[in-house]
């Protein structure tokens, strides 16, 4: 993410040119066109809701990967 104010306008729009450009190389190299985005976090929800390149948002995504992880540790 680059350094400036986030939030700010200007830098919404610089991340999320960099979010599209890293998720079209994502899928370029892998060859899969046809796949899902998932963002997570605060500042995913920003980005998510200014480009069509991310599908889904999910807040707590990483902690219920957690959970699941704990949960399978028991």
């Amino acid at each position: 993410i680059s350094a400036c104010l986030v939030g700010s306008e200007m830098c919404k729009e610089t991340d999320i040119g960099q979010t599209e450009y890293i998720i079209k190389k994502i899928k370029e190299e892998a060859g899969i066109e046809n796949i899902r985005t998932v963002a997570t976090g605060g500042y995913g929800r920003l980005i998510a809701e200014n480009t069509d390149s991310i599908q889904v948002y999910d807040s707590e995504l990483t902690l219920k990967g957690l959970q699941l992880i704990y949960a399978k540790n028991r």
